[in-house]
């Protein structure tokens, strides 16, 4: 009689239940390190976004109204209520601008960077919409004056 070398079918349970365990531990941790690393991004971009911003205040592109907490950027000539941005590859409309626009009146589509005016502290804070009801809050300031 010949003797059968292999695996038992209890020892493959045995490495299949290990394996289980160990990938139900690995894969959500995998996954959190995904977000943290998007939501990171775009921290970084909105940091861009508010250094754009800065320059579009110094060099008269953008104003603020006050009374009416909006604020007013020159666009194609004419000044327009902008509520937020987006990035875009086909900006700039200046030579220093990394996304484009979105006006007030626009659709708008997730996800975007939003515009928080603080006339009280003369602020614009950048907080970056992924849907209706997630964002990232205050991922960038701008002192307009």
């Amino acid at each position: 009689m010949k003797k059968q070398a292999g695996f038992t079918l209890l020892e493959l349970i045995v490495v299949l239940a290990i394996l289980g365990i160990i990938l139900s531990i690995a894969v959500p941790n995998y996954l959190g390190i995904n977000e943290n690393a998007n939501n990171s991004a775009q921290g970084v971009q909105a940091a861009l976004i508010a250094k754009s911003l800065q320059q579009e205040f110094a060099d008269d592109f953008a104003s603020v109204n006050e009374s009416e907490t909006k604020l007013y950027v020159e666009i194609d000539g004419s000044d327009e209520v902008v509520v937020g941005g987006k990035i875009d590859e086909d900006a700039p409309i200046r030579s220093h601008l990394c996304f484009t626009y979105i006006q007030e009146g626009d659709v708008l589509t997730y996800p975007y960077f939003h515009f928080d005016l603080d006339t009280a502290s003369d602020t614009l804070t950048i907080k970056y919409m992924k849907s209706a009801s997630d964002e990232l809050p205050n991922l960038a300031t701008v002192n307009y004056y």
